[in-house]
């Protein structure tokens, strides 16, 4: 009678840990966006990173997992501009657009030798991540 008593208490605590185990994995998964891009993804600063060429570049990335993007937060050179349109953000130095599961960034050439450091937010739920760009000097 005993030993049935432990088994049915084993099994029940084996049964609990794996529902843990999975639920925490199934919310890791949805909470984390996870990206398709043409040339690899540095991870740095719990974001990407990118080093921009003086001459511009133009940036493609794809969501895999969702495909209701916002723009969230946009700060160029340390300084936070307000978002009035959260799927396009156009300024003198290139802009951000999102369309679907994709997101296109542009930078136009540099007319000076400032550097540049981009930094904005892409959102989906509950789930963000952030892009780092900054030009090369």
């Amino acid at each position: 009678m005993y030993s049935y008593k432990y088994f049915l208490i084993v099994v029940v605590v084996i049964l609990f840990g794996c529902s843990l185990y999975s639920k925490g994995s199934i919310e890791q998964e949805w909470n984390s966006l996870r990206w398709n891009k043409d040339t690899k993804l540095s991870l740095k600063k719990q974001g990407y990173f990118f080093s921009v060429p003086e001459d511009g570049e133009s940036y493609i990335f794809e969501c895999d997992n969702s495909n209701e993007l916002i723009l969230s937060e946009i700060r160029l050179d340390g300084k936070r501009y307000d978002i009035s349109n959260q799927k396009k953000h156009i300024s003198e130095w290139g802009q951000i657009r999102i369309k679907d599961k994709n997101v296109q960034v542009s930078f136009n050439p540099k007319s000076s030798r400032l550097w540049r450091q981009l930094e904005f937010k892409i959102s989906s739920f509950a789930s963000s991540t952030t892009f780092y760009f900054e030009s090369e000097s």
